[in-house]
C-alpha cells in the first residue's frame, strides 16, 4: 500500500506553468479558494486516481480535494463566458509556487486543498464578447454589456434586461414570445 505521500509525489506536476487561472461563477463560490474537501488522504494509487476522475466529471457535485484551473487565460476567460448567464464570472491568476499541482489531458491543471491568499496575483471579471467590427452597428440593439454610449434613447426590457430602441415592437414582442416559451417549459 503507498502511503499518501508517495501517491502525491508520484502524480504532482515537479515543473508546473508559473501561473493558472481559476474561473469563478456561481456554483463554485463556496469552494473558490479551498477544496470542498480539503484534508483527504489518498490510501493509495488507484483511489487517488478514482477521485480525480471523479472530479474531473462536468456536473459532478461530490466533494473532491481539488480546484480546477487553466494553464492559459484565454481559455479559462472563454470558459468563463458560458457561465455568463448565471451570474457575474471573475477569472484569478493563480501563482503555483508552493502548491501542490496536478496535471490532466487537457489545459486543466488541479491544486491540491487551497490557494493562499498570497498566491493569488490579480483578478479580472468576464464579459461578453464584443466584435469591434459590429460596434456601432444596428446588431447591438439588443446589448446587455455595460457600455452606456449604445443606451442612449434606449428603452430597458424590465424582464429580460434587453435593450431596445422605443420604436422596435417588434424585437420587444419576440423576446416576450421566448419568456412565454421558456417559462411553459419551467
Amino acid at each position: 500500500m503507498d502511503s499518501f505521500l508517495a501517491v502525491i509525489e508520484h502524480r504532482r506536476d515537479c515543473s508546473p506553468p508559473a501561473r493558472l487561472w481559476r474561473v469563478s461563477h456561481s456554483r463554485n463560490r463556496d469552494a473558490l479558494f479551498c477544496a470542498r474537501l480539503p484534508c483527504l488522504l489518498f490510501e493509495d494509487y488507484l483511489a487517488f486516481e478514482f477521485i480525480l476522475r471523479q472530479h474531473l466529471v462536468w456536473g459532478n457535485r461530490d466533494e473532491t480535494p481539488f480546484l480546477s484551473t487553466f494553464s492559459n487565460k484565454d481559455n479559462a476567460v472563454n470558459w468563463g463566458r458560458r457561465l455568463l448567464g448565471e451570474g457575474d464570472v471573475w477569472i484569478y491568476a493563480i501563482d503555483t509556487n508552493g502548491l501542490t499541482v496536478f496535471p490532466t489531458e487537457t489545459d486543466e491543471y488541479l491544486i491540491l486543498g487551497s490557494i493562499p491568499k498570497n498566491n493569488i496575483c490579480e483578478s479580472q471579471q468576464v464579459r461578453e464578447y464584443v466584435d469591434p467590427e459590429y460596434v456601432d452597428s444596428d446588431f447591438w440593439c439588443g446589448y446587455t454589456g455595460h457600455d452606456d454610449r449604445r443606451r442612449e434613447n434606449m428603452v430597458r426590457h424590465e424582464e429580460t434586461g434587453l435593450y431596445y430602441d422605443p420604436d422596435d415592437d417588434a424585437g420587444r414582442q419576440e423576446d416576450q414570445d421566448w419568456i412565454e416559451y421558456a417559462s411553459s417549459w419551467m
